[in-house]
């Protein structure tokens, strides 16, 4: 929290609220829906491996692409 306060993110991420829709793709090892910091959102997998699109849910074996989604659609 302290370098958040050091680089004054605080009043510069509430003047830079925007209230719009957007979407992002994520490539990497998967996502785990489950997330605390992903609930709520409107999260869609396709298995890019070539094995077609994954029907029942993500899954992340790694961690990685659950950190990064994490980081994105984090509700700070």
């Amino acid at each position: 929290q302290k370098a958040l306060q050091d680089i004054n993110y605080w009043p510069v991420k509430e003047q830079l609220k925007i209230k719009v829709d957007t979407n992002i793709v994520v490539i990497d090892s998967g996502i785990q829906v489950s997330h605390p910091d992903l609930a709520g959102k409107n999260i869609k997998c396709v298995d890019g491996t070539g094995r077609g699109a994954v029907v029942d849910g993500c899954s992340d074996g790694h961690g990685h692409g659950t950190n990064l989604a994490g980081i994105i659609g984090a509700n700070c």
